[in-house]
């Protein structure tokens, strides 16, 4: 089953970066989301068949009394701050998990990225929605096997230095900043943290007001949270364009392992299977 998965991710990869450079001349933002999306339903799809059914009381752990769920406070539009509470599409999917799991949620208060993965390192949050997963996360938390959402990370750079700025090792002379805490797979995280030199922003608004205004040559952030960020600045954006593919932007859900309601990932599984089931 994982492998299957897998292999039609591996495909999806392929079709979701050719779909995002014709993108750069055509649509901006939305053919590669519906590209990615259409990825996860084949390979959430495939195996539809396989779901698990909603889980019976005695596949509750007993030390599950509820589900704390955190995420970014900015990272639209998959979870983000609104009147001082998250929501969002991610928040949409947990109280769907709410009502199935027929467990309680709460929805942890909006707080900075680096403390909510330093409170689902130690157990404080039960559950992460909508995150990256990387070989330093795997050391507290366990991954659904299969992604919830996709959102191809991206560099965004001022127009006249598009021309310049093609591969990662362009990035080395030049000034860029991420969102405090984000994380882009291994591969650049390694890159970065020896070859570049990245500021932090709080959020990924105050990235695209940090290139808008040349603080910085490039920023990195998620395509479709880069794109929400702009559209929230009242500046002139359009000179703002995509450089570099960074990854194929897929992020999950994620349990830890100190929360009492771990061993439910298996169940969650099986219902994220039978959602896009639904979708078909």
């Amino acid at each position: 089953m994982v492998k299957r998965v897998k292999a039609v991710l591996s495909l999806c990869t392929s079709a979701l970066r050719l779909s995002t450079i014709i993108s750069l001349f055509f649509l901006r933002l939305r053919f590669p989301v519906t590209v990615a999306l259409l990825c996860l339903s084949l390979s959430w799809g495939s195996h539809a068949q396989t779901a698990l059914k909603p889980p019976l009381p005695d596949q509750i752990p007993s030390g599950c009394k509820k589900v704390v769920v955190g995420a970014h406070p900015d990272y639209r539009p998959f979870h983000y701050t609104e009147n001082n509470r998250l929501v969002g599409l991610s928040i949409d999917l947990a109280k769907r998990l709410e009502k199935d799991l027929n467990i309680p949620f709460e929805i942890h208060s909006p707080t900075p990225w680096k403390r909510v993965l330093a409170e689902a390192n130690t157990g404080d949050i039960d559950m992460l929605i909508g995150l990256k997963d990387t070989r330093e996360r795997r050391k507290f938390l366990n991954y659904s096997y299969v992604p919830v959402f996709a959102n191809p990370s991206n560099v965004f750079v001022l127009t006249p230095l598009s021309s310049k700025v093609k591969t990662w090792l362009d990035l080395i002379s030049l000034r860029g900043a991420i969102s405090a805490g984000d994380k882009f797979g291994d591969e650049f995280d390694e890159f970065s943290t020896i070859f570049l030199n990245l500021a932090q922003a709080q959020n990924a608004e105050s990235l695209m007001k940090m290139l808008l205004h040349n603080r910085v040559d490039y920023v990195v952030v998620g395509r479709a949270t880069g794109y929400s960020a702009l559209a929230l600045i009242n500046d002139d954006s359009s000179g703002v364009v995509e450089s570099i593919i960074i990854n194929n932007g897929l992020i999950y859900l994620a349990l830890s392992k100190r929360s009492p309601c771990a061993p439910l990932m298996s169940v969650i599984n099986g219902l994220l299977l039978n959602y896009l089931k639904e979708q078909r």
